[in-house]
C-alpha cells in the first residue's frame, strides 16, 4: 500500500467519523424538534380540553359572571382593564335600596344577563350582580346564618321549615299591603305588651263610660279590682224609688274608642255584637251604634232592686 492509499484511507476514516458525528447531531435535533412538536401538541390538546370543559363553559356564562362579579365587588383590589366591577369597596357600600321596588317589579326569568368583552372584562353588569353584591352585606350574611340549626335537621324538620317559609311567602304575596302596613303588623307582633300597643278596646286605661238611665244608679268596683274595657265590663245596677217598667232602658255604655274596621285602607264604623247577662230578668241591648249601646230588661224592676250586669262586646273582625 503506497502513500496515496494511506492518505485516502486516512481521509476516508476521517470522513466516516465526520459523517457519523453529523448524523448524531442531526438525530439529536430531529428528536428535539419531534419533542417540541409533541409538547406543542400536548399544550394545544390541553388548552382545547380545558376550554371544552363543562366547568369552564359554565363559568363563561354571562349570568354566572354577573353573580360572581357582584360578590367580587366586595374586594378592595382593582385592576385595569378591570375584570372586577368598579368602584371597589374603598368608596363605600353600594346602594341597593333606592328604586329597588321598581327594579324588582321588572324581574323576569331568566334574569337579564350582562355583557363581557373577549377577555372577560365587564362591559355592563346583569341582574344577578345585585344578588351577588347583596350576599356580601353584613345583615344578609347574618340572616343566612340565622337559618342554620347547629345540630342539623331531621327530614321532618326540613319539611316543616319549607312549609313555614312557603306559607309565609304565599300569605304575604296575597295581602297587597304597603311597607308601612307590614311595619305596623311586625310592630304589633314583636312590640312590648304595654297599654300603648294593646287593642284600644281591650285597654283598661281606655274604659267605657257607664251611665244610669231613668233613675237607675250605676256602681262599680274600683278599676284595680275589676278592670273594665270596651270588650268586657261588669257593673252593679241600683233601681231608683220609682221603679222601672219592663223594656225601658236602664243603662247606657259609651265605648272608650269607637268601633271601626279597615275597608281598603279606610277606617269604617260598624256595630259590634253585644251580649248582656244579669242576675235579675233577661237583659238585652235595645239600641247600639259604633260609639255606644243601651240596655233594657224584659222584667219590671222594683224600687230598691239591685243586680249585677256583665257585658261582652265582640267585634268579630280586627278593629282600627
Amino acid at each position: 500500500m503506497d502513500e496515496l492509499d494511506n492518505m485516502l484511507g486516512a481521509l476516508t476514516g476521517a470522513g466516516i467519523a465526520t459523517l457519523t458525528q453529523w448524523s448524531r447531531l442531526q438525530d439529536t435535533q430531529d428528536n428535539r424538534y419531534r419533542s417540541l412538536r409533541s409538547d406543542v401538541r400536548d399544550v394545544r390538546d390541553a388548552f382545547v380540553d380545558s376550554q371544552a370543559n363543562g366547568e369552564q363553559i359554565r363559568l363563561r356564562l354571562a349570568v354566572v359572571q354577573d353573580l360572581l362579579s357582584g360578590i367580587a365587588r366586595a374586594t378592595s383590589t382593582t385592576a385595569t382593564p378591570s375584570p372586577l366591577p368598579l368602584p371597589g369597596t374603598g368608596t363605600g357600600r353600594p346602594d341597593l335600596c333606592t328604586g329597588i321596588e321598581a327594579a324588582i317589579s321588572g324581574f323576569a326569568y331568566p334574569p337579564r344577563a350582562g355583557t363581557y368583552d373577549a377577555r372577560g372584562n365587564i362591559v355592563a353588569l346583569g341582574e344577578l350582580a345585585t344578588v351577588g353584591t347583596a350576599l356580601t352585606f353584613e345583615e344578609v350574611r347574618a340572616a343566612l346564618h340565622g337559618f342554620v340549626m347547629c345540630g342539623g335537621t331531621t327530614q321532618a324538620q326540613r319539611i316543616a321549615i319549607y312549609r313555614g317559609i312557603n306559607a309565609l311567602v304565599e300569605t304575604v304575596a296575597g295581602l297587597g299591603m304597603t311597607k308601612a302596613d307590614f311595619a305596623a303588623a311586625w310592630a304589633r307582633v314583636f312590640g312590648p305588651a304595654s297599654s300603648a300597643t294593646l287593642d284600644p278596646h281591650m285597654n283598661p286605661n281606655q274604659p267605657p263610660t257607664i251611665t244610669g238611665l231613668n233613675g237607675v244608679t250605676i256602681t262599680s268596683q274600683p278599676l284595680n279590682v275589676q278592670p273594665r274595657t270596651d270588650a268586657a265590663h261588669r257593673f252593679t245596677v241600683q233601681v231608683g224609688g220609682g221603679g222601672l217598667a219592663a223594656n225601658n232602658n236602664f243603662a247606657q255604655v259609651a265605648f272608650g274608642t269607637p268601633y271601626r274596621f279597615d275597608v281598603v285602607g279606610v277606617p269604617t264604623a260598624f256595630v259590634p255584637s253585644i251580649l248582656a247577662n244579669g242576675t235579675m230578668g233577661n237583659l238585652y241591648c235595645s239600641a247600639a251604634n259604633n260609639s255606644l249601646y243601651r240596655l233594657a230588661s224584659t222584667a219590671n224592676l222594683v224600687a230598691g232592686d239591685s243586680f249585677d250586669v256583665s257585658v261582652a262586646v265582640n267585634p268579630g273582625v280586627a278593629t282600627v
